[in-house]
């Protein structure tokens, strides 16, 4: 049964604790182009030693290159991936289109995942990113159980089984790009989600966006049976700590299930998960857990171990729930205070190195603590986890027959050498035993490898040199890490296609409306498109020649003609208009969906007015007046189905739920006082969402009077 565990990679101390924990491949990110720009990543020359490293001892190596791409950054990029062509790593792990195809058609031998942050939640989605090349799909957090085994009939599935989880739709999230300047489709994201936020202005706030954490290792059984290729663990910015020890214990429950067994976490595997990272664990979407936000807070929450029951200035006195020593790190739970235990006391105070439940401790009150609180672990460093090097087992079989070569072969069963040495001689003084040649052969010591299964076939009373012995079995075994590597490939030249520029337009005009006054409104005007979010007004409407349906972002149905694209979920290959939520940020992108049958795409909004002018096509539509969707979420984890949430400054965002829960953004996008830069462009795009009829004819007159 062929089921990869893979384990988040952001240093080398947590590459050294997944592989020896048990990971079957790792994931992680280069200095540029990954989801994770601040985390500490790796530089080529270090890339080069994960891929020898993992190699060598069964491990496979995925790069993630799956941000969206500038045009100014395509050379750079291309050349990025052919160095990691050319080191032999395993895969890499893409969002944005228009790479993945130019990267398939450049390194064909290239394996391609696509990224969760494709957004792929449908087996429409899986074959659009077949045909395209892609290997391997990563799921949306969103899917559940039944859409994940249609998934995985399809192509190598790979789902997220442990760690932090989006509140939005992955790649659907333009809260910490437009509110920040910092894209999560840049791998820049600033976490918006887990700052607090309220439902009424002035009102307190709480984390009203924060997920808790994904944890479905009770339940991974009921997963694997979908026929689900690859279960991730998230963490790339998390402690190796962590990531060993999250790693040792799915090895666990994935190797009990390949023996028809269930492994049962113990309650001190349960306590140590928690004190590793905990902000309440919830199943998520797979199997539709409706406990998914803790409002308590963003951070590490960690066990609860005790409460206070006496407190003064200078001693925290406190009961013991769980058991507490020297050096773990502790939080005061509503205080928000948190310290490393240095001096610990018995409830005589005494120094004492640890203390069990139920007994009575003192701390030093060092963070100035004066109301009673209860008292969580964040931090132990006495969790074990695997420190011991990852082995290979392999087979040797040595051949020693007089008048014959010394014959050596080793295999790792997938990889085999044969080494021959001087020839073998009868003995005339002192033979060489076959236990003799037996104890040269299995001295593998600083090696990778591990001796599995030995078969000797020598003479009696025969001579060979102790150091041949040895020369032949570093040889081989120099040859085998060879092919383990794997060499690396020659420089060759890329050709990056070329672009060929069109930009004699004059723009025409699309509209985006939310109700019918505002339909009605416009139609008086010299509108190339009128776009309908609501699907039984478009079809009252259908007939107009310039009216079209702009789908929902997540949908697995959608209509033949006259449509918005708004996923690559529902591309049919067929004439259509693209929102600009297909994330259009280069030139390649944009032809590869015009070659897919899109009439009209519309650019991406986290592009600036300079990184608009770099497009060599314009053979787009760019928004120019709208209030931007930053958020769509598959269940409404609010409490009302329309309303405003209060940030930090009491500025309100417009939240509806309808089928989702959609967050808008506070501002409005307005780019009519520069209009003049985007004259070339084939169409500009105005998006109404509450402006009333008065609002609409108003905007529309200043963007016609000033074209």
């Amino acid at each position: 049964m062929d089921i990869e565990l893979l384990s988040p990679v952001g240093n080398f101390e947590m590459l050294y604790a997944a592989v020896n924990n048990g990971c079957d491949a790792v994931y992680l990110g280069g200095k540029s182009f990954g989801a994770r720009a601040f985390a500490n990543n790796f530089t080529n020359e270090e890339l080069l030693e994960v891929v020898k490293y993992c190699h060598l001892r069964g491990v496979k190596v995925y790069i993630t290159v799956n941000t969206l791409i500038f045009n100014d950054e395509v050379d750079d990029f291309i050349n990025y991936i052919k160095f990691l062509n050319e080191i032999n790593v395993d895969a890499l792990i893409m969002q944005d289109l228009g790479m993945i195809n130019l990267v398939h058609e450049l390194f064909p031998e290239m394996e391609i995942h696509a990224s969760t942050q494709a957004h792929t939640y449908n087996e429409n989605g899986v074959n659009f990113l077949k045909k395209m090349g892609v290997k391997r799909v990563v799921a949306a957090r969103e899917c559940d159980l039944k859409t994940i085994e249609k998934m995985a009939k399809l192509a190598d599935i790979e789902v997220f089984v442990y760690g932090a989880l989006c509140v939005s739709y992955s790649g659907c999230c333009l809260f910490s790009s437009l509110n920040g300047g910092r894209s999560g489709n840049r791998g820049e994201c600033v976490g918006s989600c887990r700052l607090p936020y309220s439902l009424k202005k002035n009102d307190l706030k709480t984390y009203l966006l924060s997920m808790q954490d994904l944890n479905v290792i009770d339940r991974l059984d009921e997963l694997l049976k979908t026929g689900v290729k690859s279960l991730k663990i998230e963490g790339r910015m998390k402690s190796p700590l962590y990531v060993g020890y999250v790693t040792r214990i799915f090895r666990l429950v994935i190797d009990a299930y390949k023996e028809g067994k269930k492994y049962v976490l113990s309650n001190e595997e349960r306590d140590n998960l928690k004190k590793l990272f905990y902000r309440g664990f919830t199943y998520g979407y797979l199997f539709s857990d409706d406990k998914l936000v803790n409002i308590k807070g963003p951070n590490h929450q960690g066990l609860l171990a005790g409460k206070i029951i006496s407190i003064d200035p200078k001693y925290i006195k406190i009961k013991l729930s769980k058991r507490l020593a020297q050096g773990m790190g502790i939080r005061f739970v509503n205080s928000n205070k948190g310290m490393i235990v240095n001096y610990l006391y018995n409830k005589n105070k005494k120094l004492i190195n640890s203390a069990n439940k139920d007994e009575i401790i003192y701390l030093d009150n060092k963070v100035a603590l004066n109301k009673f609180d209860d008292l969580a672990i964040t931090l132990d460093n006495e969790i074990i986890v695997n420190d011991w090097e990852k082995k290979t087992p392999i087979n040797m079989i040595i051949k020693a027959k007089i008048g014959e070569k010394l014959l050596i072969e080793v295999n790792d069963g997938e990889h085999f050498v044969t080494k021959e040495g001087p020839l073998v001689e009868n003995s005339i003084k002192t033979p060489v035993t076959a236990d003799k040649i037996k104890n040269q052969v299995s001295k593998l010591g600083n090696t990778v490898y591990s001796l599995n299964e030995l078969k000797l076939n020598v003479d009696d009373n025969i001579f060979v040199g102790i150091k041949d012995i040895n020369d032949l079995r570093r040889s081989a075994l120099e040859a085998l890490d060879n092919l383990r590597i794997g060499k690396l490939k020659k420089d060759r030249k890329i050709f990056i296609p070329e672009i060929i520029e069109n930009s004699n337009f004059k723009p025409k005009l699309i509209v985006t409306v939310n109700n019918e006054a505002q339909l009605k409104c416009i139609l008086s005007y010299n509108i190339a498109g009128i776009y309908i979010r609501d699907y039984n007004l478009f079809l009252k409407y259908k007939n107009l020649d310039n009216v079209y349906y702009l789908e929902y972002r997540v949908g697995d149905n959608y209509i033949e003609n006259k449509r918005v694209c708004s996923s690559t979920a529902t591309i049919s290959e067929k004439n259509f208009d693209g929102d600009y939520t297909l994330n259009i940020t280069n030139d390649f992108t944009g032809a590869f969906l015009q070659k897919k049958g899109m009439n009209l795409g519309c650019l991406s909004v986290e592009l600036s007015l300079d990184k608009l002018q770099n497009f060599k096509n314009k053979d787009y539509a760019v928004l120019i007046y709208g209030r931007v969707e930053l958020m769509i979420i598959k269940k409404n984890i609010l409490a009302n189905n329309k309303g405003f949430l209060y940030d930090i400054h009491n500025e309100g965002y417009p939240y509806y739920f309808d089928k989702y829960l959609h967050i808008l953004h506070k501002d409005i996008i307005d780019r009519r006082d520069s209009l003049k830069l985007l004259d070339n462009f084939k169409a500009w795009r105005i998006d109404f969402y509450d402006e009333s009829v008065e609002m609409c004819k108003k905007i529309i007159e200043s963007v016609i009077n000033d074209g």
